[in-house]
């Protein structure tokens, strides 16, 4: 099985990735805004990676230092 998108470590019997086309609109530019460091991992990650791979220009902004909570 892949591990990657671009098909890196996948075995000779696996057949090649397929190319996912999301939207028909890719932004020139956008601006994830999160509270937590881990958030745009786990909420924006796919689609920012996806934009930024048709050329995209992409930031994060972060609202919290991430200091707070989880004992």
């Amino acid at each position: 099985m892949s591990t990657r998108a671009d098909g890196e470590g996948a075995s000779p019997a696996d057949p090649p990735p397929a190319e996912l086309e999301l939207f028909e609109y890719v932004p020139e530019s956008a601006l994830v805004v999160v509270a937590h460091p881990d958030d745009c991992d786990f909420l924006a990650a796919d689609i920012v990676s996806a934009w930024v791979r048709q050329g995209t220009r992409a930031g994060i902004c972060l609202v919290t230092d991430g200091d707070a909570g989880g004992d």
